[in-house]
C-alpha cells in the first residue's frame, strides 16, 4: 500500500488534542499527532500509532488522515472488516486524497468486492492521473474481473510511469498471458527479471508461459530458480 496522507492544514493548524496522562507534555495539533502516528506506524509501533489516531478522532470525529492510518493498521494486523470501515470513512469527503481511494480499492479487491474496488480505483486515477499505484490497482481489479483489454491499458500506463519497476512488468505480463499473447507475456517477465533477477513470482509466471510454449526444460529451470 501507498502509505501517504494529505493534511487539512487549516483545520489541523487550529485544532489541539486534549491533555495526555503526561501533564508536562506540550499539547499536539492534529497535524503533529498524525505525523507522529505515521512515525510510530513505520517503526512497527502500531499501538502507539493507533492511540494517537483515536485521540485525533476524539477531537475531530472522522478526521480522514486518522481514519486512513487506522485502516492501514487494521489491514496489516488482519482485521479486514475494521480496515474496510476506516478506509471507507477516510474516502467519504469528495476531495479525499487519491492514495486513500487507491488503498480502499486494494482492500476491497482482497475482500472480493470487485465492484466497489473498481469504483474506488477509478476515483483515485481521476483525482490523480499520475498515481501509478492507482492505475496498478485498477489494472489488477479489471484483470480479476475479466476486463482484460481495459486491464492492459491500465497496466501499460503503470509501465510507462514506472518503466524500471519489475512489479509493473510482471503484472503487465500476467494480463498479456490471460489475453493469450504468450510472446508478449514472456517479454514482460524477462524485463521484470532483468530489473530483479531474484523476483520469484516473475520466475514462476515465466515458467508457466514457457511450459505453455512447450519449452519444458527452460520452464523447469525457471521454476527451480523461483524455488531457490
Amino acid at each position: 500500500d501507498n502509505h501517504t496522507f494529505a493534511a487539512n492544514a487549516d483545520l489541523q493548524a487550529a485544532t489541539f488534542l486534549g491533555p495526555t496522562a503526561d501533564r508536562a507534555a506540550p499539547p499536539l495539533t492534529v497535524r503533529e499527532a498524525i505525523a507522529l502516528a505515521h512515525t510510530h506506524s513505520h517503526a512497527g509501533q502500531a499501538p502507539e500509532a493507533e492511540d494517537l489516531c483515536l485521540r485525533v478522532l476524539d477531537t475531530v470525529p472522522d478526521q480522514p488522515d486518522a481514519r486512513h492510518l487506522l485502516g492501514l493498521i487494521a489491514h496489516a494486523y488482519g482485521h479486514p472488516a475494521l480496515a474496510l470501515a476506516h478506509l471507507r470513512a477516510a474516502c467519504q469527503p469528495p476531495a479525499a486524497p487519491a492514495a486513500y481511494c487507491s488503498n480502499l480499492a486494494e482492500v476491497c479487491r482482497q475482500q472480493g468486492r470487485l465492484d466497489e474496488a473498481e469504483a474506488a480505483a477509478r476515483r483515485a486515477v481521476a483525482a490523480d492521473p499520475g498515481l501509478a499505484e492507482g492505475w496498478n490497482n485498477l489494472g489488477i481489479i479489471l484483470q480479476e474481473a475479466g476486463q482484460l483489454a481495459a486491464s492492459l491499458d491500465c497496466l501499460q500506463r503503470v509501465a510507462a510511469l514506472l518503466p524500471d519497476s519489475p512489479q509493473a512488468h510482471n503484472n503487465l505480463g500476467n494480463t498479456c498471458k490471460r489475453l493469450g499473447d504468450n510472446p508478449q507475456a514472456l517479454a514482460h517477465y524477462r524485463r521484470a527479471l532483468e530489473l530483479d533477477p531474484d523476483y520469484a513470482q516473475a520466475l514462476s509466471n515465466m515458467a508457466v508461459a514457457l511450459g505453455d510454449d512447450g519449452r519444458h526444460d527452460a520452464a523447469l529451470a525457471a521454476i527451480r530458480r523461483a524455488i531457490e
